[in-house]
């Protein structure tokens, strides 16, 4: 009997600690996407709407994911994609802004390709 209540309490505070973790993990790639337009100097507004962008775009990856029995998709289908992140990746940020996010961008492809 006291195995049983020791395994049930066990398997409790590791449903706990996971629940925990999820949160945590959420707060660290809010961190992440800000981290790449920490030097964008935006608003807490433009903050909040880059923030709902990605996780917009976090969810349709997730839906992708569960239609596992689909077809991968085309080439022009994922710069399509892209295409509509970055237009509204344009709403959201000024002129200046866009071309710096542009201009980082292309230095982060630059450091990949060197690795």
């Amino acid at each position: 009997m006291k195995k049983l209540w020791t395994i049930a309490l066990l398997a409790i505070g590791i449903s706990a600690f996971a629940q925990e973790g999820k949160k945590e993990q959420s707060a660290d790639q809010e961190q992440k996407v800000l981290e790449r337009f920490k030097d964008l100097n935006l608003s807490k507004e433009q903050e909040q709407k880059v923030l709902q962008l990605y996780k917009n775009k976090k969810a349709e990856r997730k839906a992708a994911i569960a239609k596992k029995d689909e077809v991968k998709p085309s080439k022009e289908e994922m710069m399509a994609k892209r295409e509509k992140m970055n237009a509204e990746l344009k709403n959201i940020l000024n002129e200046e802004q866009y071309k710096k996010f542009e201009q980082n961008k292309k230095e982060r492809s630059k450091m990949r390709t060197k690795k």
